[in-house]
């Protein structure tokens, strides 16, 4: 796992990790869970009010694309992980898109980590790095025209991030909105 730590942090300086416009921290009560639950049902998906309260098991799980690492999430634990949730949403053709909002011991912990979420595995696996433009201090990925459709983004505002991984698809529209919306509603 120490090797998986140093990709991201490696990762995180080599790509950098941008500044977010709007408050340089989030509320200490923010509630993870009901800032999930605000956000709408992404174009081509259905209907969902799955969220859930996650620990670093299941949201390590997500960062990795469905692989468990014990190792990783502990080490999640130990970089000074405080709370998260989970919301999930089903498309057709198993398509699936879903929003992590972790929060950390402060803002480069919560960069480091959703970055390297969004980039380590999936360069890895071919896809293009990606930015919009609309999301400056967003760090993320998208599979090339013929690609298996993976689209991930991570942003990070105070101690929080938020990461969308995205499946099945190649239309980053939805992404990019719901990550917009996301921002908005923090402040930033």
């Amino acid at each position: 796992m120490r090797r998986t730590l140093a990709t991201l942090v490696v990762a995180a300086s080599l790509t950098g990790c941008g500044g977010v416009r709007g408050p340089a921290t989030t509320p200490a009560d923010l509630d993870v869970v009901a800032l999930l639950r605000t956000l709408p049902t992404p174009a081509g998906y259905a209907q969902s009010t799955d969220v859930t309260r996650a620990d670093t098991a299941a949201i390590q799980v997500v960062f990795a694309q469905g692989t468990a690492d014990p190792a990783a999430a502990k080490n999640y634990a130990d970089i000074g992980f405080k709370d998260a949730a989970i919301r999930r949403w089903t498309g057709p053709s198993n398509t699936t898109f879903t929003v992590v909002a972790s929060r950390w011991k402060e803002h480069q912990t919560a960069a480091t980590v959703g970055g390297g979420a969004a980039e380590v595995i999936p360069l890895s696996r071919g896809a293009l790095a990606w930015t919009p433009s609309s999301l400056h201090g967003a760090r993320g990925t998208r599979s090339p025209a013929d690609g298996a459709g993976v689209t991930t983004l991570s942003l990070a505002v105070g101690d929080l991030d938020i990461f969308i991984l995205a499946t099945g698809r190649t239309d980053t529209a939805p992404v990019e909105r719901t990550m917009n919306l996301v921002r908005t509603s923090l402040g930033a």
